[in-house]
């Protein structure tokens, strides 16, 4: 486990994996402020509308000001609108005891995919720094066999793939 898995807390209201520092649940909308008990942690202190943003009362179904379904978000599927009292996500049964396990294992697998995009955009970097160093390669050869115009043209190349790869490498 990477210590960002270690860091999530269970979210009052749902229990879904938060964010340490969150004040908002993404799975549930609950608008979340520090407790002031002794042990600190954090209380539910509402829920957000996904319609209109509005802040409701825990333990309503609809929204006071738009009457939108007030629903969370399934972290095993990502299935929205899942009634706020269902003890189960409808589509793939993952029970509201787990929320919290599954938001520990969705939150490995996008640390993972990060790591692995990371690396592979370090290794494209190198893609146009090797064509720059064949394009110098060339030009040398071609000035020193006489043909100064085409080596010029490919150190122009090395000096735009260079170009290219400074570029990149500040994105």
């Amino acid at each position: 486990m990477t210590s960002r898995t270690h860091s999530l807390t269970p979210c009052p209201n749902c229990g879904c994996g938060i964010q340490p520092n969150s004040m908002l649940c993404d799975y549930c909308l609950a608008i979340l402020v520090p407790s002031e008990s002794t042990t600190g942690g954090l209380v539910a202190e509402g829920i957000a509308c996904r319609s209109c943003g509005e802040q409701n009362d825990l333990g309503t179904d609809r929204c006071a000001h738009c009457s939108a379904s007030l629903s969370h978000t399934c972290p095993g599927c990502g299935k929205e609108d899942i009634h706020v009292s269902s003890k189960q996500c409808p589509q793939c049964h993952v029970p509201r005891s787990r929320f919290f396990e599954r938001c520990i294992e969705v939150e490995r697998s996008r640390t993972a995919t990060l790591a692995a995009a990371k690396k592979r955009s370090r290794l494209a970097l190198l893609v146009p720094l090797a064509f720059s160093l064949g394009f110098v390669l060339l030009g040398v050869h071609q000035y020193h066999s006489g043909f100064a115009p085409v080596g010029n043209a490919f150190f122009i190349l090395a000096l735009l793939f260079i170009g290219l790869w400074i570029w990149a490498s500040r994105s």
